[in-house]
């Protein structure tokens, strides 16, 4: 049945690199693109989620509603995702004695929150969930929500709903998934982890190790400009066989903060719920650099994938639907805010930022624990009685149409409802292991091939006495580990069968994009990273 009371919404993200433009339709269990759009922010429009340049920002959002990369915008009414490291977030445990005291438990949030959060509550829009006794406390300075409020508004746009980026991420990736999973973010200018269990966030922070910096170490390391810099980023990432290996060699540096970080935020949640990470989750522009969530999945000993925020969404419509699936995780964000707008109460049922909190009663507590909060009641408004009649007639003629439509068609309604299906995503199979982590020696430049040389009939007759051939050899250097794994094929996806150590020499009679086939001693043979051996 058609949904005649549905509010149609488009979803905004906005980041220091781009605005991303997402409209959805039909229903949450199998939704359809309804209108995309991206723009690229021209530098300095935006830095570290704050508008340094208003009439900019408003023009990028202007032009993107005028001509939209598909569909056509039929509504004003918008969902923003707010950027991460703008949010405050906390969580803590309401007294027993303020149970059933709704005004008390009100006050007692507030009180944290003036405690917890460097800014008074006169300078910070709030908002909260609370599960059982456990409350999930979101704000974001007035100051921040101002100013896109009013760019927003500037647009002609009606601002509903803002609601912090994990919370769309949220929705987007992991779809109401209990296990512990941690969200990474890696933006231009910020990475943002974001930690959920049982369906509430329980850690967030930021680190500004990210893309531009990934792209600058670069530019630095090759004495390239940065938009050459960006060109091999992208083009190469994390592939230890590309470019000599030199690409590989500067970013591993810079993606050790993104590891380290990683492994101080299971050590924490550990020892706060006692178990530790189920898997990663990568989104954002730089997730989509070559190799990178091999390198994590190895380095961590994780199950570490890259959004897919596209399950269970029909995009047969799109004219570029495979472009658009295949990046699809830029788009996180916009399409997890955009499933909101789909709910029934779409501004009841997550957190909203631009509420006050003082005009509103607390949410209900939670009879589930991956439910949202209940929302409460609206008082009914009266309807004007041309409207009423106009309802009438048009429930009338559905109704009339269904039955001739029983009568004449037997079959029309007996095709069963399409489930939804929430499908995990296959995790990406892990590439480099630890001790491959840092390279103190440079990825030898490729040698050409031996050459070959027609034999002597003396030579043959050698051959015939038996005489063999030696195969060339190579040396192991220094790592990281200690040791280097041998793989029964020539790729980080195979699996280690033994080790070798610095300064073993070894014949090798095969290579392969950046990998060698040694001889070990028991005559068995393996494979070995090129980037830890030197041929002699």
């Amino acid at each position: 049945m058609v949904n005649f009371y549905k509010k149609q919404f488009l979803s905004f993200n906005i980041s220091d690199y781009s605005v991303e433009l997402i409209s959805l339709k039909g229903f949450l269990e199998s939704p359809e693109i309804r209108v995309f759009g991206r723009t690229v922010l021209e530098k300095g429009t935006v830095e570290n989620g704050k508008i340094l340049n208003k009439e900019k920002l408003k023009d990028s959002i202007q032009k993107l509603i005028k001509n939209p990369d598909f569909g056509k915008p039929k509504t004003k009414k918008i969902i923003f995702s707010i950027p991460e490291s703008k949010t405050l977030f906390c969580t803590f445990e309401l007294p027993k004695d303020l149970e059933g005291d709704e005004e008390e438990e009100l006050n007692f949030i507030k009180r944290e929150a003036e405690q917890t959060f460097p800014y008074s509550l006169e300078d910070l829009y709030l908002d909260f969930k609370i599960n059982n006794k456990e409350v999930f406390l979101f704000a974001v300075p007035r100051e921040t929500t101002d100013e896109f409020l009013e760019i927003f508004k500037d647009c002609k746009l009606e601002p509903v709903i803002f609601e912090p980026e994990s919370e769309s991420l949220f929705r987007s990736l992991i779809k109401g998934k209990k296990d512990p999973i941690l969200i990474v973010d890696i933006g231009e200018k910020t990475t943002d982890f974001s930690v959920f269990n049982k369906g509430f966030l329980k850690t967030s922070i930021s680190i500004e190790t990210a893309g531009n910096k990934f792209t600058q170490s670069i530019s630095e390391g090759l004495k390239v400009s940065f938009k050459e810099a960006q060109k091999l980023k992208e083009k190469f990432g994390l592939s230890p066989e590309k470019k000599q290996g030199k690409i590989f060699l500067i970013l591993q540096k810079e993606v050790r903060e993104i590891i380290d970080e990683i492994k101080k935020i299971e050590d924490y949640f550990k020892n706060k719920e006692s178990k530790g990470l189920e898997k990663i989750i990568l989104t954002g522009g730089s997730a989509l650099l070559p190799c990178f969530s091999e390198y994590l999945a190895e380095n961590l000993q994780k199950s570490v994938i890259i959004g897919s925020p596209l399950e269970n969404i029909n995009i047969d419509d799109l004219p570029n639907r495979k472009t658009f699936k295949m990046k699809s995780v830029i788009y996180s964000a916009a399409i997890g805010s955009a499933l909101r707008g789909l709910d029934k109460d779409p501004e009841n049922s997550g957190i909203n930022l631009i509420k006050e909190i003082k005009n509103k009663t607390p949410k209900k507590r939670q009879t589930s624990e991956t439910d949202l909060p209940s929302p409460k009641k609206s008082s009914a408004r009266k309807l004007p009685r041309k409207k009423i009649l106009i309802w009438i007639a048009v429930a009338s003629a559905i109704g009339i149409s269904a039955i001739l439509a029983i009568k004449f068609v037997p079959g029309l309604f007996n095709s069963q409802e399409k489930k939804f299906e929430n499908k995990e995503v296959p995790a990406v199979s892990p590439v480099l292991p630890e001790e491959e982590l840092i390279n103190p020696n440079p990825i030898p430049e490729p040698q050409g091939g031996l050459e070959v040389v027609s034999s002597s009939s003396e030579e043959k007759k050698e051959e015939e006495k038996g005489l063999e051939i030696t195969n060339p050899k190579l040396k192991i250097t220094d790592t990281p580990t200690g040791w280097l794994n041998v793989r029964d094929e020539a790729s980080f996806d195979g699996k280690a069968i033994t080790k070798v150590y610095p300064d073993e020499e070894y014949e090798y009679t095969d290579e392969k994009d950046g990998w060698y086939r040694i001889i070990l001693q028991d005559k068995t043979e393996g494979w070995v990273f090129g980037g830890y051996i030197i041929k002699i």
